[in-house]
């Protein structure tokens, strides 16, 4: 089964899994299903949940949403962290916590089998963490993970490396230049 994987960066840059959380549909896609849900009448009033998330035009409207400022805060900033290769500094963990945790009260019924409580307690401990400067997310295992880097071509000749040339390894932030920007600043997201 599919699950949710929530990376740590640490201080020398490197990007290792921390936690995995089953089933992601209990994740990123329970949350895109209740912020459609929400605004299916004003945004989407034709479009079923599925077409929109699949369709590029009502897609892209769809992961606009979270510069809508007539959509609350709390969902904006959770929509911006389910997107792919997004990652949050430790600065903004108390940001990310509180939209979790609004969202969690506006969203989530008792008996609901989310993650989002899982969520805040990995991320609360993260914050205690002295070797973490941020997070980020593969919001489902079944595609490959964007915190890995493999090489298997020369990239000058694009032929195949032999094995022992191959390279495996995870994520660094001051390696990797396409990293820097994918950092977002929850602070800049207005009310």
């Amino acid at each position: 089964m599919s699950c949710t994987e929530l990376y740590k960066i640490d201080k020398k840059g490197d990007i290792s899994l921390y936690e995995e959380f089953g089933n992601s549909h209990l994740g990123a896609m329970y949350l895109w299903r209740s912020v459609f849900e929400q605004y299916k009448e004003t945004h989407f009033p034709k479009e079923e949940y599925l077409h929109v998330l699949l369709n590029g035009d009502e897609q892209s409207k769809f992961w606009d949403l979270f510069k809508d400022e007539s959509v609350p805060k709390f969902l904006r900033i959770l929509l911006l962290n389910s997107y792919d290769a997004i990652m949050v500094k430790k600065e903004d963990f108390k940001t990310l916590l509180e939209a979790f945790k609004e969202y969690n009260d506006t969203f989530i019924e008792d008996n609901t089998n989310d993650h989002y409580l899982s969520y805040i307690t990995a991320i609360e401990k993260l914050l205690e963490d002295t070797d973490c400067i941020g997070i980020c997310w593969n919001q489902t295992s079944i595609n490959c993970s964007p915190w890995s880097v493999y090489i298997d071509e020369d990239p000058e000749t694009g032929e195949e490396l032999p094995e022992e040339e191959i390279i495996d390894r995870e994520y660094n932030i001051h390696e990797d230049d396409e990293a820097r920007q994918y950092f977002i600043d929850l602070k800049n997201i207005s009310d």
